[in-house]
């Protein structure tokens, strides 16, 4: 019988509460105690305890008939009160919270997100959790990674999205506002600051008010210290070392997809995460064991973007992948130009007039590294030197 009945939580709990105490009584195969002499205060106190099971017992199978609105017999109440009694007390009560953090890990965990921007896979972000300093709130995220059941739906971030980007400042996921237990969480510590770019960032309702939502953090934030719990990290790299020889960290894919406003220019969605195993963390981590008491700047050296910029990430082994993010803003801000046009928004125009400006710096990196504008060779070169004059005509 797995649904709610009006009524019988309260007597369930009391027929338990006498069930385990019999129990417990007997635990470990101990000797019962011989009985009390007729008329001790302890054979009083033992009739008293079975007057009131039984009268516990006759009311939940008062609550339950009437719940039914059934006439049953005897026996048939006593078999639905049992599976009542074996199924748990369901009076209010909230799915259970996530298990314990585990104990002894010899490493912090590691999770990671796939990301796609406007439907095209970008790349994989993958991050450091900080259990050995908020065990709490990094299980939670880490829970929301893996994905979990709340009463019969799936929760996690699977499929969400970064609904939040303000280039420079933060990124922002998690909106569903569910957390793993499906109730709010208290901020568990402010020992680490927010410090630097790449860190990850509780992003509650309020004080602690904790569920899913969370923030990364394009640079430093020392305001949102003693106000929000600093978690967990982005690592530069995931298991297989550096790549981004051939192809741009995904987080540059994600920041360039930012406006002033937060509203990001095209769809940044949550394609798949999970979390790495133990000997695929150690890789990513770069260190097998996370020292005991680590001092916080120690630890920030694992995580971040190397290089921050975009502009100082250009390399002439990943000029397509920087093309091409270039070429989809591009495409973006014109639309954006179009509708502010259109409905003769100066205030818009003018925060794309400044979105643009970090383009600049980026197509002329690439233009130098590209190095030819002529011949096979000088494909790319052409194409940002093209790019260029596209973003002086926009501007």
């Amino acid at each position: 019988m797995n649904r709610r009945i009006e009524g019988l939580g309260s007597s369930v709990k009391a027929v338990r509460k006498r069930a385990w105490k019999e129990e417990s009584d007997d635990e470990g195969g101990k000797a019962a105690p011989p009985p009390p002499a007729p008329g001790s205060d302890g054979e009083e106190h033992k009739v008293k305890a079975e007057v009131q099971a039984k009268r516990a017992r006759a009311k939940a199978k008062a609550a339950l008939q009437k719940a039914q609105h059934v006439d049953g017999s005897e026996d048939e109440l006593d078999a639905l009160l049992d599976e009542a009694l074996e199924g748990g007390d369901e009076d209010g009560a909230g799915p259970a919270p996530p298990p314990p953090p585990a104990t002894g890990s010899t490493s912090n965990p590691v999770v990671w997100m796939d990301i796609s921007v406007a439907g095209k896979p970008r790349g994989r972000l993958h991050f450091e959790l900080f259990r050995d300093v908020v065990p709490k709130t990094a299980e939670n995220f880490r829970l929301l990674c893996l994905g979990v059941q709340l009463r019969g739906r799936d929760v996690g971030y699977r499929g969400s999205e970064l609904h939040k980007v303000v280039p420079g400042k933060v990124a922002e996921g998690g909106e569903f506002d569910t957390s793993a237990s499906g109730s709010d969480f208290e901020d568990e510590s402010f020992k680490l600051t927010h410090s630097r770019a790449g860190l990850l960032s509780m992003c509650g309702a309020g004080p602690d008010a904790n569920a899913s939502r969370f923030q990364v953090l394009l640079r430093p934030a020392p305001e949102l210290d003693n106000k929000q719990v600093v978690f967990g990290q982005i690592l530069p790299y995931g298991p297989e070392g550096d790549s981004s020889a051939e192809r741009l960290h995904a987080l540059h894919w994600v920041e360039g997809m930012g406006t002033r406003s937060g509203t990001t220019r095209e769809a940044i969605a949550i394609e798949g995460c999970g979390e790495l195993d133990a000997a695929e963390a150690a890789k990513a981590l770069g260190i097998a064991k996370v020292p005991e008491e680590e001092e916080q700047e120690k630890k920030y050296r694992r995580g971040g973007l190397r290089p921050p910029r975009l502009s100082d990430a250009v390399q002439r082994e990943n000029l397509a992948d920087v093309l091409q993010l270039t070429a989809d803003s591009l495409d973006s801000w014109e639309w954006q130009i179009t509708k502010a046009q259109r409905a003769s928004d100066k205030e818009r125009a003018r925060d794309i007039e400044a979105g643009m400006k970090p383009l600049t710096a980026v197509l002329e990196e690439a233009k130098y590294k590209a190095g030819s504008v002529q011949g096979t060779s000088g494909v790319h070169g052409r194409n940002a030197q093209c790019q260029q004059l596209r973003l002086r005509e926009l501007q």
